[in-house]
């Protein structure tokens, strides 16, 4: 009796985000020859991938001190993706302005 009330009281420990599907980058979207965005659109795809496993395996699993470590790691992921994110929209606005620059001295070139 006192172990299903600890598996209800785990229920509600995971945290909700969780619960929340993440988004997976399309890599078809990227320039081939921005390297660097498509290792950063990797890393959150396979991020993603991790943190879905993590959940499937938490939501799986019996025992509360492998739910506190796969919880853990799933924080762990999250913060990942959420660096990955921000480094992927450093690359493409740093590449936006690039072209934008090479527009400008291509037009100031031509008159």
């Amino acid at each position: 009796m006192s172990r299903d009330s600890t598996n209800n009281s785990h229920q509600t420990f995971t945290p909700s985000t969780l619960s929340t599907p993440r988004q997976f980058v399309d890599t078809s979207t990227i320039l081939p020859n921005a390297k660097l965005q498509h290792i950063a659109a990797e890393k959150i795809n396979s991020a993603a991938k991790s943190l879905a496993e993590y959940q499937r395996m938490i939501e799986i699993t019996t025992d509360d001190s492998i739910k506190v470590l796969l919880s853990s790691k799933i924080i762990e992921e999250q913060k990942n993706i959420s660096i990955q994110h921000a480094q992927l929209t450093k690359l493409k606005r740093h590449a936006e302005a690039q072209s934008r620059l090479a527009a400008k001295k291509q037009k100031l070139l031509e008159e």
